[in-house]
């Protein structure tokens, strides 16, 4: 049997983001359960280092795709990270849009007039989130051939699906419930015996 490095790798990057993950607690800071997430709340600290995991990854897959020698590393490198940056930065902000919709759709009864405004604000959010990550993506472009950039428009796009697919192939493997990965059957050591 050979060892595969880059599965090796893929599997420790999924098993970091799946230990840091950025659900963690079943209740808020004053201890009351969230109601809209009733197993579990968001945690900013633990969901920026799985993006800093999943940022590397990325990065590592642009390098082994884009074949990025050192020279054009030092440029395109920083570039990625700042589109990085933007991008979670602003999910962050397109996050806290949807909760204040979701509290003004609680309040009961409706103001639809602070509801039209925090709608209006969501809505200019996307469309400056939009044009931000459009300029950080030209400034990554502009450092590429044309066959990479068609390569990282793919990797951009399909980087987010590659990874959800690796840990859905990556879980089937385990027990329900258990966390733990099923013990290996050794010969005379089958289901239901000792």
């Amino acid at each position: 049997m050979t060892l595969n490095y880059k599965e090796i790798f893929l599997g420790f990057i999924a098993v970091a983001l799946l230990l840091s993950g950025s659900l963690l607690s079943a209740q808020d800071s004053d201890g009351r359960r969230d109601k809209h997430g009733p197993e579990f709340r968001y945690d900013p600290a633990h969901q920026a280092r799985a993006q800093e995991m999943m940022e590397s990854l990325r990065v590592w897959k642009v390098t082994e795709i884009l074949e990025v020698d050192e020279k054009l590393a030092e440029k395109l490198y920083p570039r990625i990270r700042e589109q990085g940056k933007i991008r979670r930065e602003s999910d962050e902000m397109l996050l806290e849009g949807i909760r204040n919709l979701q509290r003004l759709l609680d309040q009961n009864p409706l103001d639809e007039k602070a509801l039209n405004e925090a709608m209006d604000g969501y809505m200019a959010l996307k469309v400056q989130r939009a044009v931000i990550d459009q300029k950080a993506m030209n400034r990554i472009l502009e450092l590429l051939t044309v066959k990479q950039r068609a390569q990282y428009l793919v990797i951009d796009e399909e980087f987010p699906k590659m990874v959800r697919k690796f840990l859905k192939q990556r879980g089937r493997g385990m027990e329900p419930d258990s966390g733990r990965s099923p013990r290996r059957q050794r010969p005379g050591n089958t289901p239901g015996t000792r």
